[in-house]
């Protein structure tokens, strides 16, 4: 059976953030470097997602803001 990559990818994500992972190592140098470069992607995807987030909603931000001091006596 294949895993479509798209789960795999959120799977590995949310595994990174989620899971406790201490007693499980790696077992050889290359598994280490698997890992770790796993998790670096993990994170900078999860800061990719989060600033294209932000800069979608930033407008209404911006707009309610100005809604809320043109509102303050």
């Amino acid at each position: 059976m294949q895993i479509p990559a798209s789960r795999s990818a959120s799977d590995s994500f949310f595994s990174a953030f989620t899971r406790n992972y201490s007693g499980i190592t790696p077992a050889s140098v290359p598994a280490r470097m698997v890992v770790g470069i796993q998790l670096v992607l993990s994170v900078g995807w999860a800061l990719v997602v989060f600033a294209a987030v932000m800069s979608s909603i930033q407008p209404q931000l911006e707009r309610i803001a100005r809604g809320a001091s043109r509102s303050d006596p």
